[in-house]
């Protein structure tokens, strides 16, 4: 009986969305689909023709490697549509000559989009906006802001790819407490003459 009760608060606690995933269904939830250009809730003929594929592709993926992770294939985008995830990634140039320089525009991409941790660490999304929404709200996870940059570095004429995998927990939580932080100069002018650690404890 306990051990059945323990399931049957695990699953409970799996359908209670979390913090993160409640607010970016709350954001996807505010847009209008008509302020949006006809593609984001439509599908063409072309594109439903390679989400056939895809899908093909995808259970030839499973049937030859199934203790493989599943892949992003075709999430839905903003509007609730599935969407191949390669034409989620749009060349982007912005009128900034900064933003032709990979540091420059990867700094931008860190500095204007804040961070959202994924609602599931080890679980892929079920929704991954275009990288227009996420440049309007000024939120993504991690997914969303490496779209967003790979969008704005194809754009300039980087050959830039995104690639999923795995980072430990400071990087996925984006704890910079342990990030060295430039030394102020006896004028206090901020000038970097050495550095200094931000305090925390051991790794988990």
């Amino acid at each position: 009986a306990e051990a059945e009760a323990a399931e049957a608060a695990a699953a409970a606690e799996e359908e209670i969305p979390s913090q993160a995933e409640v607010a970016k269904i709350s954001r996807m939830q505010s847009i209008d689909p008509q302020d949006l250009p006809s593609p984001y809730s439509t599908n063409s003929e072309e594109e439903k023709l390679v989400l056939e594929y895809v899908e093909n592709f995808r259970r030839q993926f499973v049937q030859l490697y199934p203790e493989r992770k599943e892949l992003l294939l075709c999430p839905r985008n903003e509007c609730g549509v599935e969407k191949f995830i390669c034409t989620t990634i749009r060349p982007t140039q912005l009128e900034y000559n900064e933003l032709y320089d990979l540091e420059a525009c990867a700094t931008f991409v860190a500095e204007h989009i804040q961070y959202e941790s994924l609602a599931d660490p080890v679980v892929l999304p079920m929704y991954v906006p275009s990288p227009t929404s996420v440049l309007q709200w000024q939120i993504g996870d991690c997914i969303d802001k490496s779209i967003v940059l790979a969008s704005l570095l194809i754009g300039v004429g980087y050959d830039a790819y995104v690639v999923i995998g795995y980072a430990d927990q400071t990087t996925c939580l984006a704890d910079e407490t342990k990030s060295e932080l430039p030394a102020l100069g006896a004028n206090g002018n901020g000038k970097r003459n050495g550095a200094v650690r931000g305090g925390g404890g051991d790794d988990d």
